[in-house]
């Protein structure tokens, strides 16, 4: 493996756990974040090869959990309109973009 191809690999390995584990806490895909992280990293690392399978097996329980009744997929569905249409929106018009914390 070239070492440019294996820099690329480590930064993409990590820049998706980084975002996965923010995504625990923030609304995303956290669990497919960092089972995808993981998944890379584990071409370079041992450590990650050993870590996959459980993430995989809880990222996959979460996934299936949301789709269980009609009402959490129609939630999901609603939001990601929501988040989609407010985007369009703020873009359109940034005049309109709330001012939270020192992002205003």
């Amino acid at each position: 493996m070239s070492a440019v191809r294996k820099v690329g690999v480590l930064l993409l390995g990590w820049v998706l756990v980084v975002v996965g584990v923010a995504a625990l806490a923030l609304p995303g895909p956290g669990l497919l974040l960092l089972f995808a992280g993981l998944a890379v990293l584990s071409t370079e690392y041992p450590w990650a090869r050993k870590r996959v399978d459980p993430v995989k097996e809880r990222a996959i329980t979460a996934a299936r959990e949301g789709v269980q009744t009609r009402t959490r997929i129609a939630a999901s569905f609603l939001s990601a309109v929501s988040v989609v249409g407010a985007g369009v929106l703020w873009g359109l018009n940034p005049a309109i973009v709330p001012e939270i914390g020192p992002f205003g």
